[in-house]
């Protein structure tokens, strides 16, 4: 069964306040729910909005790097991220990307 982003999204929300409240890091089951966020479909702007948080979150992180050369991936997440987000809005708009560019 295919995973909703919105859901997986509220769910990483979740694992990333209890890991702030306990002020200890729990990567492992983060970057899990991330693999899964990544995975996740999604068909309304809610959606949309959903997957542009954790891209916001991904190009915050890069820009606080003190080596954004050596990024770890977090450029590539941010893509992801927005790449999913157009594709949810060109269904639900009908509208394609490349009538803007």
């Amino acid at each position: 069964m295919q995973e909703n982003i919105t859901d997986v999204a509220l769910e990483l929300a979740d694992y990333a306040r209890a890991a702030r409240e306990a002020g200890k890091s729990t990567s492992a089951d983060l970057n899990a729910v991330i693999d899964r966020l990544f995975q996740a479909e999604g068909e309304k702007p809610e959606d949309a909005l959903a997957i542009l948080a954790y891209a916001q979150l991904f190009l915050v992180a890069l820009a606080t790097l003190d080596d954004p050369d050596s990024d770890d991936g977090v450029l590539r997440g941010a893509f992801r991220c927005v790449h999913k987000a157009v594709t949810i809005l060109e269904g639900s708009t009908g509208k394609k990307v490349s009538e803007y560019i």
